[in-house]
């Protein structure tokens, strides 16, 4: 399942540690980070996951994750979802997005997955990756889905 936060016009609903214009917060947002996803769900604690992301400034947020998952079954039935990436480096960073869920696609292919994958491990291991997970996972399991932000929330 992809799950993705569209910006509304340039901006999008973000807090962060530092202040930063929004170029500045797209742009971090654009690095090859790992975010945290947090669900909240009705009755329960919410979900806080580590996730690879994509991003390009003023697009998508996206996230790919097993359709059949409790992660997938909560993101289906939040309101709303959120996103922190982070930096481990001095000066400490941080971006926070937030949004509802706005289109899930069902099936992902396997270039999305790979082009994921390459994100983050590079070429080989990417390639490597996918080919190890697809041997390793029921044939169509991943989705795709979309989250749109439709407020600003004041910087922290």
């Amino acid at each position: 399942m992809l799950i993705a936060l569209r910006s509304v016009g340039r901006e999008l609903s973000t807090s962060c540690l530092l202040p930063a214009s929004p170029k500045e917060r797209e742009a971090f947002l654009a690095a090859a980070r790992v975010g945290v996803l947090v669900v909240a769900s009705s009755g329960e604690p919410p979900l806080a996951l580590p996730m690879w992301y994509d991003y390009e400034p003023g697009g998508l947020i996206s996230f790919i994750t097993a359709r059949d998952s409790s992660k997938a079954a909560a993101i289906r039935g939040a309101q709303q979802v959120g996103l922190c990436v982070h930096s481990d480096e001095y000066p400490y960073k941080y971006v926070s997005v937030w949004g509802p869920v706005t289109e899930i696609q069902e099936t992902v292919t396997e270039a999305d997955r790979r082009a994921r994958a390459r994100r983050y491990l590079g070429s080989h291991g990417g390639d490597r990756y996918v080919a190890e997970r697809i041997d390793a996972t029921p044939s169509g399991a991943p989705a795709r889905g979309h989250l749109r932000s439709s407020r600003r929330r004041p910087s922290e």
